[in-house]
């Protein structure tokens, strides 16, 4: 074996294994297209069953993401290091593979990952790793300021070029969006399966398109994982797609989180949408909040505005695991004793600043 699992779970790997462990998989993932694709194929498949083995969680490898899914980026923990524990030569904190969360996050219509990439670099999530695709359906160039771009789902008339308009009549944007969630719940499917998450350990991020994506996610679930859910949702200047409320057919949703932040100056999705779509989400689910800001566009999370990077912040830090309200529920458990009812301080101390 490449692997030694017989150093068993979690408690047993320092930091040293753990980025020895990262760095193997780094070379196998840098040659597996040249030469040898099988070999180093079951060579990944052997390094992925040992840091499963062990509670180690490493990038997921690309040739098992289902097509259209294959265009990612993969962040673990970064940390600054310390004389004792020094990170490595590419930031991997103590703590990369033993992450407790996975944060997926969602680019909008004509984006792509690079900017959303370094977005979750600079969060510096505490236990959590990200993972940063791009969407399946790659934009022509001329039809962008800054190609490549891609999008989730049809928005144009393949015709006449103009955008396909929601109504109870028109099929187009919600069957291609449902192709796109299968994608994810394959890829989701991958996560846990070879690389030891469990459901309730993912978080969705998306921003426009991205996260009327995320959203759909969250109104259903494969059959194959019955009773789960995910752990939490946010979407930005976002909504339910159109087409789903003029259906007005029931939906039964997950237990998880939901934050939308929206702006009363969007220009795309009003008030009125946005309420609408919350409003959609209550119906299947309880625990969604809507906060509109009166100042806030179309625009990305801004890390100038302190009330809208606190909303974020907050919300994160009562839904990952190990962190804030959660970590210290998860504390109390393990010592038997009675359960968080007030404030918990907030650990995600990192302003947005930075991200503008």
């Amino acid at each position: 074996m490449l692997v030694d699992a017989s150093r068993g779970k979690v408690g047993s790997w320092d930091n040293r294994s753990l980025q020895e462990l990262s760095q193997l998989q780094r070379v196998v993932c840098n040659h597996w297209a040249f030469r040898e694709i099988q070999a180093l194929q079951r060579a990944e498949n052997e390094l992925l069953a040992a840091a499963k083995a062990s509670g180690v969680r490493l990038k997921p490898p690309k040739w098992l993401l289902p097509p259209g899914l294959q265009d990612f980026d993969y962040i673990h923990t970064i940390r600054e290091g310390s004389a004792s524990q020094p990170a490595d030569a590419e930031g991997l904190s103590p703590g990369a593979g033993l992450e407790r969360n996975l944060l997926i996050v969602l680019h909008g219509f004509g984006g792509n990952k690079a900017a959303f990439t370094t977005f979750a670099r600079k969060l510096q999530l505490p236990q959590t790793a990200v993972l940063v695709l791009n969407g399946p359906q790659a934009l022509p160039d001329e039809l962008l300021d800054h190609p490549p771009g891609f999008s989730w789902f049809d928005m144009l008339d393949e015709e006449t070029g103009d955008f396909i308009q929601p109504s109870r009549e028109e099929p187009r944007r919600v069957r291609s969006l449902e192709a796109s969630v299968a994608l994810l719940w394959q890829m989701v499917h991958v996560l846990i399966s070879y690389g030891s998450w469990t459901l309730n350990e993912l978080l969705l991020f998306g921003f426009g398109q991205g996260g009327t994506v995320a959203l759909d996610m969250v109104l259903g679930s494969p059959q194959a994982l019955p009773g789960q859910s995910l752990a939490a949702v946010i979407a930005v200047a976002s909504e339910v797609m159109p087409e789903r409320l003029l259906a007005k057919k029931p939906v039964a949703g997950q237990d998880a989180a939901v934050l939308l932040i929206n702006g009363a100056r969007d220009r795309s999705i009003s008030v009125k949408a946005a309420e609408a779509s919350a409003q959609y989400l209550r119906q299947a689910r309880g625990n969604v909040q809507l906060r509109v800001f009166k100042d806030r566009a179309g625009e990305m999370l801004r890390g100038h505005h302190a009330e809208e990077s606190r909303c974020f912040m907050e919300f994160l830090s009562d839904n990952l695991h190990g962190v804030g309200r959660k970590g210290s529920e998860e504390a109390m458990r393990k010592l038997g004793a009675e359960p968080v009812v007030g404030p918990v301080p907030n650990p995600l101390v990192l302003s947005l600043n930075e991200m503008d």
